[in-house]
């Protein structure tokens, strides 16, 4: 199992009694980028900085950008300024898929906490707020909870998936929290050591974390309500892709 180097730190006794050694200020924002849709730059430097004045001022945020691929001349462009306004950058030179990008990400991380989400932050400045306090009250391991309204703003087909995919994870896989595909996430030190853990390199590694979460009796495992801001659109899930991670699903079930 991977793990993780630990700094020295101070060590803070939170509110539920853990004592973890992190340094609890700082919090790594990773972005997986691939493929990314016209202006994303722009959205994302907006996005970003709107977190970073919602939050407390004792939070600092370090963003790291994990580039999965080939990119456009265009966003490799666009790249480069968000690596001279001071963002870490990881290039993995072949597509590895989401699991693998935000894993490279998180092995670049060696104090306090980490959050990732898509490249057009489509979640409420309040969610990631959701996120980052129940980390601060002791959670390692932190996965957004999809309410009704976000599931009514996914094309037909990808909330009929997500509907099967929670009730699979609730009846055969006896997950406490059934909601794993929300794309926002927040982990501690320990947490990560957990997403570290997970093989796939898709998106059903939402599903190994979450088995792994739940096989850990000294992982504190929540889940957080989360809304979308207003105007998000979905795109439907390609076929292949779906077929793909079926596959990934039958064989974190064999394991």
């Amino acid at each position: 199992m991977a793990t993780l180097k630990r700094s020295a730190s101070k060590v803070i006794t939170l509110p539920n009694g853990h004592s973890p050694n992190n340094s609890l200020n700082i919090l790594h924002l990773i972005i997986p980028v691939h493929a990314p849709s016209a202006g994303w730059s722009a959205l994302l430097e907006s996005r970003c900085e709107e977190l970073r004045t919602s939050v407390n001022k004792s939070v600092e945020i370090k963003p790291i950008m994990v580039v999965d691929g080939p990119v456009s001349e265009a966003v490799k462009k666009d790249i480069d300024g968000f690596i001279s306004r001071g963002w870490e950058l990881i290039w993995l030179a072949e597509n590895q898929g989401k699991g693998e990008a935000l894993r490279r990400g998180t092995l670049r991380i060696d104090s306090g906490f980490m959050l990732f989400t898509d490249v057009d932050m489509p979640y409420s400045c309040a969610s990631m707020q959701a996120i980052i306090a129940s980390l601060l009250e002791g959670a390692d391991v932190v996965f957004g909870k999809r309410n009704k309204k976000y599931l009514q703003a996914l094309p037909l087909q990808r909330r009929l998936i997500s509907s099967l995919l929670k009730l699979f994870n609730k009846r055969l896989l006896r997950l406490k929290h059934p909601d794993t595909q929300c794309g926002l996430k927040g982990f501690s030190l320990k947490g990560m050591e957990c997403l570290l853990a997970t093989k796939t390199k898709s998106f059903s590694f939402d599903i190994e974390l979450a088995l792994l979460a739940s096989k850990k009796k000294e992982i504190c495992w929540q889940a957080v309500d989360v809304e979308l801001r207003e105007g998000i659109v979905f795109r439907e899930m390609n076929l292949a892709v779906l077929k793909h991670e079926l596959r990934n699903l039958w064989e974190i079930i064999k394991k």
